[in-house]
Order: structure tokens, then sequence, then C-alpha cells
């Protein structure tokens, strides 16, 4: 064999040596598969695969702490802590109809001293006539709801006030304001307005 062929022969045979050489190592590479083996119930903790795509290791769950009702006191009555009954506080009757008004008239002449010493607002009409000295006497007219009864307020109106130029129309609507008082003339039950003003149409009290 001559030198060029012989060296032909071996560089194919160097050549395949390191092909086989390379497949040899390629299986080397890659193990067999382990067998895959059922189980009845998975093992540990399930972990969400977002969680291994960001590379981020769940926290174990704890339990949640049993909750108990909070403990509450009752708060203190602010609004009547101190506060004191009175008698100044005002009956205003101008936002009722005339049908209550004339029950409740009707109820102070029953019982007046339910009501004495309280003050009271009172919307009615203005009417006039005389004492037995013939001396003016000026009230306020709550009729009911038919016109066919009425009862009357005598009111002292406070200030210096000329008749008739300071006053009202007769018949005209009025509301009075004063302190409750009432006398027994035997025959009847007068009530009256003591310490009064005076106002023209219907005034509720405001606030």
């Amino acid at each position: 064999m001559t030198d060029k062929r012989w060296k032909k022969t071996l560089y194919a045979v160097l050549i395949l040596g390191m092909i086989q050489n390379t497949i040899g190592l390629g299986c080397a590479k890659k193990p067999a598969p382990a067998p895959v083996t059922a189980t009845a119930e998975p093992q540990g903790t399930l972990v969400p695969i977002e969680s291994l795509l960001n590379d981020e290791t769940p926290e174990p769950e704890t339990p949640a702490p049993e909750e108990t009702a909070p403990v509450t006191e009752e708060a203190p009555d602010l609004l009547n802590e101190g506060a004191e009954e009175t008698g100044d506080e005002v009956m205003d009757m101008t936002f009722m109809s005339s049908t209550v008004i004339y029950s409740e008239v009707l109820n102070m002449m029953t019982n007046p001293e339910e009501y004495a010493g309280r003050t009271i607002r009172i919307t009615g009409l203005f009417a006039t006539g005389e004492d037995d000295n013939g001396n003016l006497v000026v009230g306020c007219i709550i009729p009911d709801a038919t016109q066919c009864c009425a009862q009357g307020v005598q009111f002292f109106w406070n200030g210096e006030h000329k008749y008739p130029d300071d006053y009202p129309q007769e018949g005209e609507t009025i509301t009075v304001e004063g302190v409750f008082d009432y006398e027994d003339a035997g025959y009847t039950i007068l009530l009256k307005l003591r310490d009064a003003e005076l106002w023209r149409g219907i005034q509720p009290r405001q606030g």
C-alpha cells in the first residue's frame, strides 16, 4: 500500500472514531426516564404554576385567629347629662289643626292646673270686649272645625299699646304667646295669657 493511500485510510478511521465517540457521548447525556409511579393522594403542598414561573416561594398558610366580639361600654347620655326639668318649655300650638287646637283649649278649661305657669303660643282670631268695670279686654278666639263653637283666651299684651291704632282688626288672624294662667269664675274657667307678645298672622316659633 502506498503512503498516499495509507494516509487516506488512516484519516477515514479517525473520522469514523470521532463520529462514534460523539454518538456515544450524546447517548450518555440522556439518562433513561424514571418509571412513573402513581400515588393514591398527592403529597406535600400544591404550588401554583404562576409562582414557579415568577420564581416565588409561597408562604405557608396560617390559620386565621378566632374573632372575638369587642367589648363595648355603654356611652354616657351626654344630651341628658345634667339636664334639669323646667317649666320654661314653650307649648307651640301654631302648627296644629283647628280641631286639635280647639280640643287642647277645652282640656285647658277642664284641667287648667296642668298648664299653669307654662308658656303657650297659640293662633286664633283677634276679638275685644269689656269687663264688669268697662275696661277693654282683648282675646284670642279659637273656633272649632265646624265654626259653630268657639273658646276664647284672654291675653295681656306687654308694653304700651293704644287701641285701636296699635291693635289688629276684629276677626284678624293673630298669634299670641304668654304664660298660662286661669281664674275660676264659678260659672266657668277664664283662660288667660300673661306677659304676652302679639303677632299678626300665624307665627310659629323659630328653632
